[in-house]
């Protein structure tokens, strides 16, 4: 089944990218070549992130890119299974590892600002720097 939906001839269905977070126990964020990675299993914070995934439709980007320099790659998971997998770059393409399928967005927004900032403010007061783990 696609993410995506169906999307009436009459208007965009904003769905985004549906996220089960009552279903996830945690929420892990990876980004780039940058060694630290985001983690929570605050039901607040899993809900957060999930809610970044709603408020816009998509449409498949045949041969799309990442940018892999600026990607996310984000996790939802309970202790015995993953329940979503969400890889987005600046540039706002989005990868489906589940369905193999690239997309942008067509209607709405995706705040990649929001996601950056998230991840950023966890990384800087757990004392880290992101130039100092780059992965080679």
């Amino acid at each position: 089944q696609a993410v995506t939906g169906a999307v009436p001839a009459d208007g965009e269905v904003l769905s985004g990218i549906p996220v089960d977070a009552e279903k996830s126990e945690a929420v892990s964020i990876y980004y780039g070549s940058v060694c630290y990675s985001f983690f929570s299993e605050d039901r607040d914070r899993i809900k957060e992130v999930a809610d970044l995934f709603t408020g816009f439709s998509l449409e498949e980007v045949p041969n799309g890119q990442l940018d892999e320099a600026t990607t996310y790659q984000i996790y939802f998971s309970t202790d015995t299974e993953q329940i979503a997998a969400i890889n987005v770059d600046k540039n706002g393409i989005f990868y489906i590892p589940e369905e193999k399928k690239f997309y942008k967005v067509k209607a709405g927004t995706f705040h990649f600002e929001t996601l950056d900032q998230i991840y950023k403010d966890s990384m800087y007061a757990d004392g880290f720097d992101e130039n100092q783990c780059l992965i080679q």
